[in-house]
């Protein structure tokens, strides 16, 4: 499934993680991103063959709508998918937040998340560590890498590196893209058949991922 313009594979090989930020030879910093990569994968294996077609979305995304990922970094969402969890650029809270941890957006069956944290390090790093944790986590059955790491890159120009995964009962891909000291983690998953009938809404959302010139 093609996502974005591929430039090559990423060469770049990480560097030595400080050990006040290892445990057990893993940079913990990644912890949550990983964890929250098997996280939705055992939604879909287990929650969403369930649930899927049997409810239908309140808060579908329109034509022109934002989202905030963090409070100055927004993509656009495919219309007609249902926001799970996240703030539109236009969403006002009574506590002035204007971004959340966590964005997940779903369309048939096809979950796409986008977490962020602390990161200091290349996108290729945030990477490598996500899928060594995820694998560790999930299994050695229950997930695999199905690609190498690939350079992508965004419409307004952020580079970032994907790698594809499969499972059982799923397929789907893992992607990092770092802003100054934030790192952003996208994990998109489904069945086969749904990523290929998705695949080029799938790229346009990663795409549109785009830090703005000022915050609100």
């Amino acid at each position: 499934m093609q996502v974005g313009e591929g430039v090559g594979v990423g060469q770049a090989r990480a560097a030595r993680v400080p050990v006040e930020h290892r445990i057990f030879g893993l940079d913990r910093r990644t912890l949550p991103f990983a964890l929250a990569a098997v996280a939705v994968w055992l939604l879909w294996t287990v929650v969403l063959p369930w649930v899927d077609g049997r409810i239908g979305w309140e808060d579908t995304i329109r034509a022109g709508e934002r989202v905030q990922l963090t409070d100055d970094v927004t993509f656009a969402p495919a219309p007609g998918w249902g926001l799970q969890s996240g703030l539109r650029t236009t969403d006002t809270t009574s506590s002035g937040t204007t971004s959340t941890k966590q964005v997940e957006v779903t369309n048939d069956g096809v979950i796409f998340v986008v977490q962020r944290g602390t990161w200091d390090g290349t996108p290729r790093a945030l990477l490598d560590q996500i899928t060594k944790i995820t694998s560790t986590e999930a299994g050695r059955d229950g997930f695999h890498l199905s690609t190498s790491p690939t350079s992508i890159q965004t419409a307004s120009g952020t580079d970032g590196v994907l790698e594809g995964f499969k499972t059982p009962r799923s397929e789907g891909l893992i992607a990092a893209f770092v802003f100054g000291d934030t790192g952003l983690q996208v994990q998109v998953v489904g069945a086969p058949a749904q990523l290929a009938d998705r695949a080029e809404e799938i790229g346009r959302m990663i795409s549109s991922i785009r830090q703005e010139a000022s915050t609100r």
